[in-house]
C-alpha cells in the first residue's frame, strides 16, 4: 500500500464530486493530510455548499467521512 500525502485541492475536489473522490476510495492507496489543510478546505465549504446548493453540514460530514488521515 502506497502512503500519499493531500492538500486542499484534491479535497476540494471530492467535495464537488470530481475523480478525486473515486480515488480516495482506492484501497491500493492510503491518504494523509495535515489539520492545517483540513482548515483550509472548511474554509471554502460555506461557498462550495452554495456552488452546489446544498447545506453545508452535508459537506462537513463528507469531509470528515472521507478515508484520509490527519496528522496532528
Amino acid at each position: 500500500m502506497k502512503v500519499i500525502a493531500v492538500d486542499a485541492n484534491p479535497i476540494v475536489s471530492a467535495l464537488l464530486g470530481g475523480k478525486s473522490l473515486e480515488i480516495f476510495y482506492n484501497e491500493n492507496f492510503r491518504f494523509i493530510t495535515t489539520e492545517q489543510i483540513i482548515w483550509e478546505v472548511k474554509k471554502y465549504i460555506p461557498e462550495i455548499a452554495e456552488k452546489l446548493g446544498m447545506k453545508d453540514t452535508k459537506l462537513y460530514y463528507v469531509l470528515e467521512n472521507l478515508p484520509i488521515v490527519t496528522l496532528h
